[in-house]
């Protein structure tokens, strides 16, 4: 039998649980952000192409998925189905702002030159 902690998610609603997840201990969460900013830091960073199709195929998994994502949304905040539909619309929106504002002050930039 494993001593791992877990961190047990409830339907706010109703009290039942939905899912338990394993946690990290503090000194195994610390080592695991030092070991993400050291990469960070010592890789280049994706070109502003390569990070706008990646965001196109979040928006494209996300949409595969979204009654999948829907119905744990209802599950997890207990909201009604079609305030979680607004959310999960709000979220592409919000994956289709940050790639036109990359779009957009990429076309500055190039302006500018």
């Amino acid at each position: 039998m494993s001593n791992q902690m877990t961190l047990t998610v409830l339907n706010p609603s109703n009290g039942d649980e939905i899912i338990s997840l394993p946690t990290d201990s503090m000194p195994e969460a610390l080592e695991k952000i030092d070991r993400a900013h050291q990469y960070f830091s010592t890789k280049n960073h994706l070109p502003l192409h390569q990070r706008i199709n990646l965001l196109e195929n979040l928006i494209t998994a996300l949409l595969e998925e979204k009654s999948t994502i829907i119905a744990i949304m209802i599950k997890e905040g207990g909201k009604p189905y079609t305030d979680s539909i607004s959310e999960f619309n709000r979220a592409i929106e919000g994956i289709k702002i940050a790639i036109n504002t990359c779009l957009l002050y990429t076309s500055d930039a190039a302006d500018d030159s």
